[in-house]
């Protein structure tokens, strides 16, 4: 298999650069236990050489163990931050994903019967909404296509393989439309927002079921070929919010 190009911008400061101030910290302590009420003489302090080892501990991500390294192999962060076109690819699809779950959350406020249906899709737009803005950004940064602004609603919103994207970064496989994991035709929103009551309830959480099964398949899809950290990590929040949201909506469901 032929490992994904791999393209640069500009990153952030490292956490290995900011773990290295950890040792300095416990030496101003031990430094300040020393006073002056002390019976025998002492050898006056002097801090450990350059050359000296002090091991420094690097946390990693959720779950895995902390890392141990010397100091001479923690470097100030210097050039670009690495990322691929799986990266430019699952934001650009997940950009568009994020819009249409919070245009039809919207419809939830004046249309739904149940109260928890309510409450969850007002979660549902009030999360999703800012994620939008942090991966518009990222790709606004790397010079990277943005995906238009979408209503469903006036029929013109459904996105297809070849209707959206970045260098050929457009959407693919797995909803109704022939669209993005998930997604719902302009037919099954416009369904949606015509509907009131009990009826609206059982549509929003059917819809809104498959929408975010749809982006936990993104995410493994991102999996294969993504390296930024940061859209790493909003992978690893989608997938984890998403799928207890799926969990909450399957409560929902009449018994």
């Amino acid at each position: 298999m032929t490992p994904p190009a791999v393209r640069t911008a500009r990153r952030r400061p490292g956490r290995r650069a900011v773990a290295a101030l950890a040792p300095l910290a416990a030496l101003a302590l031990v430094a300040s236990g020393c006073t002056a009420d002390d019976a025998e003489p002492t050898t006056a302090y002097a801090p450990p050489s350059a050359s000296a080892t002090v091991p420094l501990l690097v946390p990693g991500g959720p779950g895995d163990p902390v890392e141990t390294v010397a100091p001479e192999d923690v470097t100030a962060p210097t050039g670009p931050e690495p990322w691929t076109d799986a990266d430019a690819a699952f934001f650009q699809q997940m950009v568009t994903h994020h819009r249409q779950a919070v245009e039809m959350s919207a419809l939830a406020a004046d249309r739904a019967g149940d109260p928890d249906v309510a409450a969850i899709a007002e979660r549902i737009g009030l999360g999703q909404e800012p994620e939008v803005d942090v991966m518009v950004a990222w790709l606004e940064e790397r010079g990277l296509d943005v995906p238009p602004e979408q209503s469903w609603l006036s029929g013109r919103g459904e996105v297809t393989a070849e209707g959206s994207g970045h260098d050929g970064h457009g959407a693919h496989g797995g909803s109704a439309d022939g669209g993005m994991h998930g997604m719902a035709t302009a037919a099954e929103v416009q369904q949606l927002a015509a509907a009131e009551g009990e009826e609206f309830d059982a549509l929003y959480v059917d819809l809104m079921v498959r929408h975010h099964t749809g982006a936990l398949s993104m995410v493994d899809e991102h999996q294969v070929g993504g390296v930024d950290v940061r859209v790493q990590e909003m992978a690893d929040d989608v997938a984890a919010v998403q799928a207890a949201e799926i969990r909450h909506l399957e409560d929902m469901r009449p018994r």
